[in-house]
């Protein structure tokens, strides 16, 4: 087997070492916060020199951002299977564990970034391009509900749009699981139970 070209090597490891970085920084954000968290401390947890991560990653509002920016990568699998589900309940059940995918896997992030918004332009921007998307994907989703005639007909697309996004944001997900004690299982299952009385017929749910 041929090696692989210099270049590509070279891009590989640079790609691994961002890797360590970013996840080196999400661990300490999460356990002592973003504001005491320092270059240093990132550099020595991933094995790494502080050049190295600025040359790398950049700043450390860059690392913050790059971990946000990153935050829906693991979902994509999920609009598809809802593709082939019959039942409204199933694929409005589909949105809601793709919420649930983002929150049980990078609720961390969301919150470090919730907890520097007011202060740090750079999250307040990152963020506030996050929970656009929320609101741009939840609206497509029940747009697709509607033109599938899978959404109760009493319900128009704008205050499904608002049901669906306004339910399954970060807060919420946090407020279940965290100030309620419910697992994200049980947190999932109150969610479809809710939309679905809210935005389906009798019919449709059962």
């Amino acid at each position: 087997m041929r090696p692989a070209p210099p270049g590509t090597r070279r891009q590989r490891q640079r790609e691994a070492t961002r890797m360590e970085i970013l996840s080196a920084a999400r661990q300490l954000f999460a356990e002592r916060g973003y504001g005491p968290t320092s270059m240093a401390a990132i550099a020595e947890s991933a094995g790494s020199a502080v050049q190295t991560i600025y040359d790398t990653v950049g700043s450390k509002a860059a690392i913050l951002t790059a971990l946000i920016e990153r935050i829906e990568q693991p979902v994509e699998g999920t609009r598809t299977q809802s593709e082939t589900a019959v039942r409204a309940r199933d694929v409005l059940a589909h949105a809601v564990r793709l919420t649930r995918i983002i929150n049980e896997q990078s609720g961390d992030i969301l919150a470090v970034a919730s907890s520097v918004s007011t202060t740090e332009r750079f999250a307040a921007d990152a963020l506030k391009d996050y929970k656009r998307r929320h609101i741009d994907g939840t609206r497509n989703w029940m747009e697709m509900m509607t033109n599938q005639g899978l959404l109760n007909p009493d319900v128009t697309l704008d205050d499904a749009a608002i049901t669906l996004g306004a339910l399954t944001t970060s807060a919420v997900w946090r407020e279940l699981t965290v100030d309620f004690g419910l697992t994200f299982k049980q947190a999932e299952e109150w969610m479809i139970g809710s939309l679905s009385h809210l935005l389906l017929s009798d019919e449709q749910t059962s």
